[in-house]
Formats: C-alpha cells, structure tokens, sequence
C-alpha cells in the first residue's frame, strides 16, 4: 500500500511540473540550431510547423503587429530522478523533501501576416524542483549560449554545481564561501509550461504580446519531431 501511494504521489507530482502542458521530452535536448533547422524562415508555414513540432505548447500574438507566436517546449524527462526520489520516499516514510532536475530549452517561432515564418528564438532554464508537502524552485538559471548549442543532459549535481559557479561570480568569490542559504536559495514555483511562458516574455517584453491561448488543444496534433541525440 505504501509502494501505491508513492507511486501515485509521483505520477501526482508529474501533472505538476508539466502543467499538463504539451511538452516534448528527450533524453538529451536538442540543441538551438537543431531546433531552428526544423523549419525554415521565409517559407514554412503554421501547417508545416505542427506536421514538424506537433501542438505548441502556448500561442500568443505580437500587439503592435498581431503577428502570431507559436512557443514550443523541449525537456528532459521528469523522472531522471525517480529511483532516488522513490528511495528517500521509503526511508523518510514519503516526508523527505523530492528532487526533480529539470532542463528545458523554448523554442519561439514567429509568423508574419501571411503565416510564413519570420523569425526562430530560443532560450532555456535549468533548474531543480522540490516537493515535500509544497513545491519550490531551486537552483534556477538560464541557460548559456554555449548551453543552447549543447546536447546537454544534467542531473541534480550538475545544476546545482552550475548555479553555484554563476552565483559566486555573480558574487566576486569562491564557492566555498557561499552559505547554505545563499546556494539553496528558494524561488517561488514556477513548472515547465511556466518558465516557457517565462522565457516568451524575456525574448519579446512582457508588455509587448498578449497570450492567446496558454494550452492550446483545439487543433489536432499532426506530428512531433523527435531529435535523435548520438548517446556518449
């Protein structure tokens, strides 16, 4: 019975982090320029997007020019963790605090007036997410350029180990002299499908779009595109 409830608190927790947004997940992420190869500025279209990459997770519309943007999300899988969350669960009779890291990389496509491609941005977050009785962010950076052109695949070390090397720059010391408080820093929760919108804001001014549909379902997906990542 307690294996079924930790199960279940898991598959809860997984709706949770999504945002039961549409969400491709890969075992390495794609990197930026994989993804802006998909499609092709100046002639693919909305239908050539979706037979491409499937539903978008968001879409919203530029105000000064009403030009549409579909947002896309690319992640890696919510249960790279599990084995180890699963394992603190039954030591700690399920109270222990979870740790989900997560890597995601949003690709923004925008389309002109005639719904032909105009212009591919894309940004993405590393961050590790907690969970034991509520939910909180730790850990939480942007991603490098280098990072956006990389096949990257971290696990929970990894992000902290980077979000600690960015905070004592950021800082002008070592990382040794960081506090405890200082590299577990809780952020408020902000899931998957949050940071995509997140990111949509950063790359064109909060102010500046509107969001016309945050889960957009209405259309049939035609297709994702899988990117195949060589394994090291």
């Amino acid at each position: 019975m307690k294996i079924i409830k930790l199960f279940c608190l898991l598959f809860a927790a997984f709706n949770i982090l999504t945002g039961c947004a549409n969400v491709s997940y890969e075992d390495k992420l794609p990197t930026a320029s994989q993804i802006k190869s998909s499609v092709t500025v100046g002639s693919s279209t909305e239908a050539d997007v979706r037979k491409k990459l499937g539903t978008p997770t968001a879409i919203a519309k530029i105000k000064d020019t009403n030009h549409v943007i579909y947002s896309f999300t690319f992640s890696t899988s919510l249960y790279n963790n599990a084995a180890a969350n699963f394992g603190k669960g039954m030591a700690t009779f399920g109270l222990g605090a979870k740790k989900t890291p997560i890597s995601e990389k949003n690709a923004y496509i925008e389309f002109d007036e005639n719904k032909i491609v105009k212009d591919i941005k894309v940004n993405g977050y590393t961050y590790v997410h907690k969970h034991r009785f509520t939910l909180w962010t730790e850990a939480e950076r942007e991603m490098t350029n280098e990072e956006l052109e990389t096949n990257l695949e971290y696990n929970v070390d990894t992000i902290y180990d980077k979000y600690f090397t960015k905070l004592a720059e950021e800082k002008g010391v070592d990382k040794s002299a960081l506090t405890d408080d200082e590299k577990y820093q809780e952020f408020e929760f902000c899931n998957i499908h949050c940071h995509n919108l997140r990111g949509l804001e950063k790359e064109y001014g909060k102010n500046n779009i509107e969001i016309t549909d945050s889960d957009p379902k209405a259309e049939a997906s035609d297709g994702r595109l899988t990117f195949t990542v060589a394994k090291r």
